[in-house]
């Protein structure tokens, strides 16, 4: 596409023209993806980024200068929405260590008293957790399986098996605070 077609593009996608959209897309997805690809090392977190980066491009439409670079900030914003796919993940990671029940270390001495007790409460809580969110955790915590191979295994992306885990520790932490265990 020369410069003189990308600014018409440019200037019917600030229109709302979806056909323009779909050129704009077309036009850069295969680049932005191989450089999201390079940057996050899993392809379905850089299709997850590619189609963030288009949605946001969708959603500022109507603030794009047409004498700016479209290019420009679509790898800005790929750039940037890498970088913060991995320092999520790397944040949920951690989250998810000190959350962890299993480490008897990191139990209050009450709670070691009625280990019996804890166990019981938690299995509770993991069986109260809704059908997709029960199985996404039970992968994590029994099986060992990383968030990518949940993903892959269950046919969802690594957002969403983030989200069943946050959920899923919210629940069983107000399940057992509620039961009298403090965390």
């Amino acid at each position: 596409m020369t410069d003189r077609e990308l600014k018409e593009q440019i200037i019917k996608l600030k229109g709302g023209d979806s056909t323009a959209f779909k050129r704009l897309f077309e036009f850069y997805q295969e680049g932005l993806f191989w450089y999201c690809l390079k940057l996050l090392r899993d392809d379905k977190l850089a299709e997850d980024v590619l189609q963030e980066v288009f949605l946001r491009l969708w959603r500022n439409r109507e603030n794009i200068a047409v004498d700016k670079s479209v290019k420009s900030y679509l790898y800005t914003a790929a750039h940037n929405l890498s970088l913060n796919t991995i320092r999520n993940n790397r944040l949920a990671q951690e989250k998810l260590r000190k959350l962890n029940p299993s480490p008897v270390e990191n139990l209050d001495p009450h709670l070691l008293a009625s280990g019996e007790q804890l166990k019981e409460e938690l299995v509770r809580a993991i069986e109260q957790l809704p059908p997709k969110a029960r199985e996404v955790f039970k992968l994590s915590r029994e099986n060992g399986m990383s968030y990518k191979e949940i993903g892959e295994e269950l046919n969802i992306g690594i957002k969403t098996v983030e989200t069943h885990i946050g959920n899923a520790l919210k629940s069983i932490r107000s399940h057992l605070k509620n039961s009298g265990f403090e965390l």
